[in-house]
């Protein structure tokens, strides 16, 4: 915890407790290629534009 305060403080970062797992064969020429990643990543921009949950 005291790594994630010393990155939102120093540094002005977000530390997301969230995340997408992609690999190389999701990819092809820089373009993702998986829907269920470009679902996942939708979401995640999603809850993130959302703001913290009242």
């Amino acid at each position: 915890m005291s790594l994630a305060n010393s990155l939102m403080l120093d540094f002005r970062s977000w530390v997301v407790p969230r995340f997408v797992y992609a690999v190389g064969r999701d990819f092809e020429n820089g373009a993702l290629l998986s829907k269920e990643i470009h679902q996942r990543l939708d979401q995640f921009v999603a809850t993130l534009l959302a703001g913290p949950s009242r």
